[in-house]
């Protein structure tokens, strides 16, 4: 397409402006998603109790998922400004193809919530309990529902990555999507810091001891282990 001179110029420059910013926002999502699943790796493993075999398996499942992610993102960086231009008739930034390595990094990711999910239903499962109702009080009070919740949020991602054409997926992921996701998140773990504040002042947090398979009140300085928000 041929444009004024002026207006050329000012084209050029958009068009820089949108590649500096997909960009950015990539290597933001890739910080924003790593350290938000570190965290909720941590509080996995003080929810089983601090076992040091559930910490292996907790830190083979992040490195597993998370390396070859990144890896993929970081490879895609150029891939991904390339295909970046700016639409004079929507005056967006949008995408002219799709980076298809980044289906295979969410993927990753989404199977990194999947595998979460897995554990947390695990625990549930393993606590003593008089009648299966109690079941369900275990999984609520693990946050399994906010668990669930970002698995969807992170599979509607995965799934608009998939279907959506290359116009119109930058703006639906990187403006809609993850900022839900990532507001999401940003609650939860303010909430978990201050519930933990909250009961490690108070000392009387309530936690599951796992060595010996029974349910029992101890105090666990300040660790936030199972809680509903």
């Amino acid at each position: 397409m041929h444009y004024p001179s002026s207006l050329h110029s000012l084209v050029v420059i958009l068009m820089t402006r949108c590649r500096s910013f997909s960009i950015i926002t990539l290597l933001c999502t890739v910080v924003d998603t790593i350290g938000s699943n570190v965290y909720l790796t941590t509080r996995l493993y003080y929810l089983w109790g601090r076992q040091k075999s559930i910490f292996y398996v907790l830190i083979a499942v992040l490195l597993s998922t998370h390396i070859p992610a990144m890896i993929i993102c970081l490879t895609s960086v150029k891939m991904l400004s390339d295909n970046m231009a700016y639409n004079t008739t929507i005056l967006e930034c949008v995408l002219s193809a799709k980076p298809v390595t980044l289906i295979a990094a969410w993927a990753l990711v989404v199977a990194f919530d999947i595998i979460q999910i897995a554990l947390i239903a695990m625990n549930a499962l393993d606590r003593p309990r008089h009648r299966d109702a109690e079941l369900w009080t275990y999984l609520k009070s693990d946050s399994a529902t906010f668990y669930i919740g970002l698995l969807l949020m992170r599979f509607v991602t995965l799934v608009l990555l998939i279907i959506l054409p290359p116009a119109t997926v930058f703006i639906y992921i990187f403006f809609i999507t993850w900022p839900l996701t990532s507001a999401a998140l940003s609650r939860f773990i303010l909430s978990s810091e201050a519930f933990k504040y909250s009961a490690g002042t108070r000392g009387d947090y309530l936690t599951y001891e796992m060595e010996t398979r029974r349910w029992q009140p101890t105090v666990l300085d300040k660790q936030a282990v199972g809680f509903d928000l």
